[in-house]
């Protein structure tokens, strides 16, 4: 568009007639036609489905409840003393 603009007219007006949107070229039509027919089919599958589940099956809520008291065990981290005495006189080696 700007070759054929600057063919026309001053170096600056083609820069403003490129840009400005006022002077569309083949192209730009093609774009703006594409884009109309894209929001209209956007519009048209909105209609028909209003919750889009992208193939994922529906969740079922589930409800996990905290342990009863007689199911929670209790964990000791520290080792129970040896219920033998150490052997004396030490041995020697």
């Amino acid at each position: 568009m700007f070759v054929s603009y600057s063919r026309e007219t001053t170096f600056l007006q083609a820069v403003a007639m490129t840009f400005d949107g006022k002077h569309p070229c083949r192209l730009c039509h093609v774009v703006q036609k594409g884009q109309a027919q894209e929001r209209q089919e956007h519009k048209n599958f909105a209609k028909h489905d209003d919750s889009l589940q992208l193939g994922l099956p529906p969740r079922i809520p589930m409800l996990f409840h905290p342990p009863r008291p007689a199911q929670m065990v209790e964990v000791t981290l520290v080792p129970d003393p040896r219920p033998e005495s150490p052997p004396t006189p030490p041995p020697r080696g």
